[in-house]
């Protein structure tokens, strides 16, 4: 490849849609017209460039649930039959002699009866009762994207003394 020169540039001030009505964009950058000498068998390499939109996805804080166990207090009556013994004393009059002296018969003595009641002890046992079960789902859904991109299109105007396209 020689030289460049005559290198003149302008800037197209509108968007001007081609035949297939896609709308060129001469505005986004400076179209620059150059000039080229050639001697016979070098070759010019014109890159093409086209845009195209890349999605990417990245991970967002939309919230927190809350999960929160608190403590209820409430009264509770259970009914628990309980059993009492108990000593019944009478007194009945007789009137009966008695055999032998009285000096054998009058003593002093103490008698024990035992007594028995049933107490009530309480205690307190924790037991579970339900379960929260906490699971996170992942849900896969698709959204369109859309953006305008930029390409790049050759148009070759074929002048005299030009042979192929």
């Amino acid at each position: 490849m020689s030289g460049s020169s005559d290198v003149r540039g302008f800037d197209a001030d509108a968007e001007m849609p081609d035949d297939d009505g896609i709308c060129v964009d001469d505005a986004a950058s400076a179209t620059r017209i150059r000039t080229e000498e050639m001697a016979v068998g070098d070759e010019i390499r014109i890159p093409v460039v086209a845009e195209e939109l890349i999605a990417t996805v990245r991970p967002v804080d939309v919230g927190t649930i809350r999960i929160q166990k608190r403590i209820i207090t409430e009264d509770q009556v259970v009914e628990v039959p309980v059993t009492e013994e108990e000593i019944r004393v009478e007194r009945r009059i007789i009137t009966q002699p008695i055999n032998g002296t009285a000096s054998q018969v009058v003593e002093q003595i103490i008698i024990e009866v035992p007594v028995r009641n049933e107490a009530i002890n309480v205690e307190k046992r924790a037991r579970v009762t339900e379960e929260i079960v906490v699971t996170k789902d992942v849900i896969q859904r698709t959204e369109r994207v859309t953006d305008s991109v930029r390409r790049e299109e050759v148009r070759i105007d074929e002048g005299e003394g030009v042979i192929g396209s």
